[in-house]
């Protein structure tokens, strides 16, 4: 199903598109899309162009957060977006089939979309996160927990479609720290020796009062911190 923004609002009966599925706009003029998935696909798009049409340079959006898209949209009026409805049906009611369509969509047209997430690997900081009002001392707990691969929550920490998954804090692991009259390089270096069950003890050791002889030499360094978080 395709149809432009303009007529997005009066001439489109919703009915048969209250399913799950995948969805696109593009923008004509530069061939620029953005891939979306939902459980509900006419609730997702209609809220996406309630929002976009806002007369404001970056709104708050709790759908689409895609500063870009917007911008464009800006620039170049509604009259210059295709909505388009990709698959549809019950088949795609799997949110794991959803995010994985998604996903090859947006690799498939990498300097093409809105939506693309190209995040950057460090292993200089670890990433607290909040998932589903919890929060993580590590994408690996997270992970763990969520059975969900590494790279498919940084992807969605990294992307602001996906409002449940925040980053709280980027902590830098690369400090020395001292346990015991020991000095080791960094948390890595220490939990190698088998002083510590597993990175979650040593940070909670060297940050408790009730072990004085496990300290840090350089304080801990926030690398980015989230300000306010709901």
């Amino acid at each position: 199903m395709k149809y432009n923004s303009s007529k997005f609002s009066t001439l489109v009966d919703f009915t048969p598109y209250l399913k799950p599925g995948i969805y696109m706009i593009i923008c004509v003029e530069n061939n620029k899309r953005y891939y979306g998935q939902s459980a509900n696909l006419a609730d997702r798009l209609s809220r996406h162009f309630i929002q976009l049409k806002k007369n404001t340079p970056v709104p708050l959006m709790l759908v689409n957060k895609c500063i870009s898209l917007k911008k464009d949209w800006n620039l170049y009026g509604g009259n210059s977006f295709k909505f388009q409805i990709l698959h549809i049906g019950s088949f795609w009611s799997d949110e794991q089939v959803q995010l994985k369509k998604e996903q090859q969509l947006i690799d498939q047209h990498p300097q093409l979309t809105y939506n693309r997430t190209d995040c950057v690997v460090s292993n200089n900081y670890k990433i607290i996160c909040e998932i589903y009002d919890k929060i993580y001392n590590s994408i690996g707990e997270a992970s763990r927990c969520l059975n969900l691969s590494e790279s498919e929550i940084r992807r969605r920490l990294y992307n602001h479609d996906y409002i449940d998954f925040k980053i709280i804090e980027k902590v830098s692991q690369k400090s020395p720290i001292k346990i015991k009259g020991v000095v080791y390089d960094s948390l890595n270096q220490a939990i190698a020796t088998g002083i510590a069950k597993n990175r979650n003890q040593l940070i909670r050791r060297l940050d408790s009062n009730k072990f004085p002889d496990w300290t840090r030499l350089v304080p801990k360094k926030v690398v980015f911190k989230r300000s306010k978080y709901n």
